[in-house]
């Protein structure tokens, strides 16, 4: 039943339910397809979930309920239709993995700031360009960690930093970059934090 259901979605379906199923659920290892990442799940996770998604409600007993799931699949595509695709697949070899889950209100520091706050989109991008094989999240934390606080203060030259503050939409950054690791950390001030907002290796 759970692979029928997979298998009738077509790839952004499956890409757009991923989005949202990733919050409870990462595979323990790289898969290759999207189908793959959701046949990986555990039944009363996959069935629970979309029960909530058309249901809003987290439910899964028997084979009943599950059911019940599969007979509203129109129901599933209808609602996955409004879900923007956020989630990265990073290809890596042959395989593709999905990044490991950020560890809440994960913050780094170095000599300059204290207290940056990490946000999902640089957590992403540092995991995207360093260490897109690995899956233990306290392994990237330690990376980005260590790679921060080596990081030294940095200007950018008078163009790329104008056409910067529009691209950061209109929030002056700080630029902290790793020599050794080929690392440009992008820092802006907002809401009385600092943020971390995107990780790049400088062109």
């Amino acid at each position: 039943m759970k692979k029928d259901l997979i298998d009738s979605l077509n790839e952004k379906q499956r890409l757009s339910m991923i989005t949202l199923l990733s919050i409870y659920y990462r595979p323990q290892r790289p898969v290759t397809t999207s189908s793959e990442y959701l046949k990986s799940c555990e039944v009363p996770t996959f069935f629970g979930f979309l029960h909530k998604l058309i249901f809003n409600e987290w439910f899964y007993e028997d084979h009943a309920s599950a059911l019940k799931v599969v007979q509203n699949i129109s129901k599933i595509k209808e609602t996955l239709k409004g879900v923007p695709i956020t989630i990265t697949f990073k290809e890596s070899g042959d395989s593709f993995s999905v990044p490991p889950r950020i560890p809440k209100d994960f913050t780094i520091d170095n000599e300059t700031l204290a207290n940056v706050w990490v946000t999902e989109h640089a957590w992403k991008r540092f995991w995207e360009r360093f260490f897109p094989k690995e899956l233990n999240s306290e392994k990237v934390a330690e990376a980005i960690k260590k790679s921060f606080f080596q990081a030294k203060i940095v200007t950018l030259t008078r163009g790329h930093g104008v056409l910067r503050i529009i691209r950061n939409r209109f929030h002056e950054a700080q630029y902290f970059f790793n020599a050794l690791d080929n690392c440009r950390f992008v820092v802006i001030f907002r809401e009385d934090k600092h943020l971390l907002i995107t990780v790049e290796i400088p062109k």
